[in-house]
């Protein structure tokens, strides 16, 4: 099992695409996040107001102020940036 430890400040940043591999726009807004991750798992505490949606073939995200979900092969929740997720394969 391998592990890594990250932090970051303050950023922003926007990401739109359409391709055949799926969807996406997302507007990011970070004041401050670390995460921790361990194999297949990785949790942050942070504060950040990401908003907006990525769907594919494999994955489904929505978050709105930093508070959303995704499903698929990467599962997770979090709570304005605070959160958890898990890959699957």
């Amino acid at each position: 099992m391998s592990g890594s430890f990250e932090a970051k400040g303050p950023s922003a940043s926007m990401d739109v695409g359409l391709s055949d591999s799926g969807a996406r726009a997302m507007v990011k807004a970070e004041l401050a996040s670390t995460s921790v991750s361990a194999g297949p798992a990785t949790a942050t505490i942070g504060l950040s107001a990401d908003t907006g949606a990525k769907i594919s073939p494999t994955q489904v995200e929505a978050k709105v102020l930093g508070t959303g979900v995704s499903f698929g092969r990467e599962m997770g929740v979090s709570f304005l940036g605070t959160g958890f997720k898990f890959k699957l394969w």
